[in-house]
Order: structure tokens, then sequence, then C-alpha cells
């Protein structure tokens, strides 16, 4: 992932990868140092993205923008990149986890913040972008204007466990359905990682082998 940094590519997702690629890093190593000294920026990144939020709901709230500038999603996920998007807003939840985890390996009290934050952006998410009659969450609400229901933006939140449990086979059938609608899946090799997550994290792995097949 790209790593924060100053040269004017912004790609919030990819900075959000980073935070969360740490955390595997430091599960899988318990390498606390590398994390002691990245722990700075992760700081620095998770303020940076709070200053997204949207004072009305507490969505990360992306300015329009080129990709560069804002984040790529998927290159099949135009609508996802800007605006209250479900599919960023997931990725916000995800992230807000994983640097509670980081915190935590470094005892930081931090890491409850973190927590609570994150338990509040799941709610935010299901409270504004969810459409419980449909079982679909909006692609995003962008000035106002909500966006129909797209793959990405069931994908993320089941692959972030963002779902309400009882909810879970609903948006599964309601992705599902979505990605029937056309020929071979509306996804694109990066944004397939969320796709199949979301999947094999629901049990649905024999879904995930037919996407496989049918678009590879």
């Amino acid at each position: 992932a790209l790593a924060p940094n100053a040269d004017g590519t912004l790609l919030l997702d990819y900075g959000m990868v980073w935070v969360q690629s740490l955390a595997d890093y430091g599960q899988l190593t318990g390498d606390v140092d590398l994390l002691a000294e990245a722990y700075p920026t992760l700081q620095d990144f998770i303020a940076y993205l709070e200053g997204y939020a949207n004072p009305s709901t507490g969505l990360l709230d992306v300015p329009p923008g080129p990709w560069y500038q804002t984040a790529l999603v998927d290159w099949a996920a135009e609508h996802s990149r800007s605006g209250q998007s479900a599919a960023l807003n997931a990725m916000a939840y995800g992230t807000l986890l994983d640097a509670a985890a980081v915190a935590e390996a470094l005892d930081d009290v931090a890491a409850a913040a973190y927590r609570q934050r994150a338990e509040l952006l799941r709610q935010q998410v299901n409270t504004h972008l969810y459409l419980p009659a449909e079982h679909r969450y909006l692609t995003t609400i962008l000035e106002g204007e909500p966006y129909s229901p797209t793959v990405h933006a069931q994908a993320w939140p089941l692959a972030y466990g963002l779902v309400p449990e009882g909810e879970v086979e609903p948006v599964v059938s309601s992705l599902l359905e979505l990605l029937s609608l056309e020929p071979t899946p509306n996804v694109e090799v990066y944004g397939m990682f969320w796709l199949l997550e979301a999947l094999g994290r629901s049990e649905h792995v024999p879904e995930a082998l037919a996407v496989i097949e049918s678009g590879y």
C-alpha cells in the first residue's frame, strides 16, 4: 500500500490499507519495535482521516476529484471514491479497529478511543447508508444525492464485518444478485480482493469460486 506521504498523491484507501498491513505485520511477527516506529505516522493519518467527517452524520465525506486525490477502491468503482461512500467508510471502520490493535500492542490507552470511534462509525453507516427494505447499502451520498447500490457498496461492508449479524445473508443475496446482472463480475483485479473476502467471510466459498471461474 501507499504509505501516507506529502507528494500530492492522496489515495485514502491505500493509506488505510497501509494501517491494516501494519496491524497484520505486528500480529504475524510480534515486532513491536517497527510498530512503535510507525505509530506516530499511524496516529497522524487517523487524525487526518477524521478531518473528512461529515458534521451531520460522522461519516467520511470525501470531496469529488480525480482518483489519485480521493481514493481508488477499484477501477470499476467510480462512484465509491467520493462523498459518504459505503466502501470507504467500511474501510475506515476496519482501519480504526486495526489502529486499536496496534495501539494495544504498544500498550497505548488510545486503543479504547479507536474502538469506540469504530463502533460509532459502524452504527452511522448502518443508519445512513443501509436500505433495510432492499437489504442493500447505497453506494454513496454525494452532495446530498444518494447513489444506487452497487457490488462494491455491498462487498466492502461484508468484508469488514460491518453488516449487522441478522442482515448478513440478505446482503450477500443482494450482492450475488447485483453480480448476476453482468456477464462477468463488474469488479476488477484490485477490488476482487474485497469481493472474495466478503464471500469467504460470510461462508459463501462456492459462490466465490464461481466468481473466479466466471471472471478469470
